[in-house]
């Protein structure tokens, strides 16, 4: 019975293990994108990160102006904490979005 209980625990620490290992590590990424300045964007931009079930950590959103006039864009930033596939991959999907014109990340 001794012998179970050890190798049972033996199992346990190598399953440990080896998910320790496969787990990516999360940082903090941004991401920057120019989007037109319509009713609803920053919603459906939202609504793609939820979809994921990403945590927004913040949002900074402004007027994107040229030679000092608006141009019609919204520039927004939004940080996250997710690894760097799941960043390229929510970089792809967003780009899918079609009043998004430019999404860059920034690791």
């Amino acid at each position: 019975m001794a012998d179970g209980v050890s190798g049972a625990r033996r199992k346990a620490a190598q399953a440990l293990f080896h998910h320790s290992r496969v787990v990516k590590k999360k940082m903090l990424k941004s991401i920057y994108m120019e989007a037109d300045n319509c009713v609803g964007v920053l919603r459906r931009i939202a609504g793609v990160i939820d979809k994921k079930g990403y945590n927004i950590e913040t949002v900074n959103a402004k007027p994107l102006i040229e030679y000092g006039e608006r141009t019609g864009k919204t520039e927004i930033k939004i940080t996250l904490n997710i690894s760097d596939r799941q960043a390229a991959e929510l970089n792809k999907l967003l780009r899918r979005l079609y009043d998004i014109e430019v999404v860059e990340k920034e690791f």
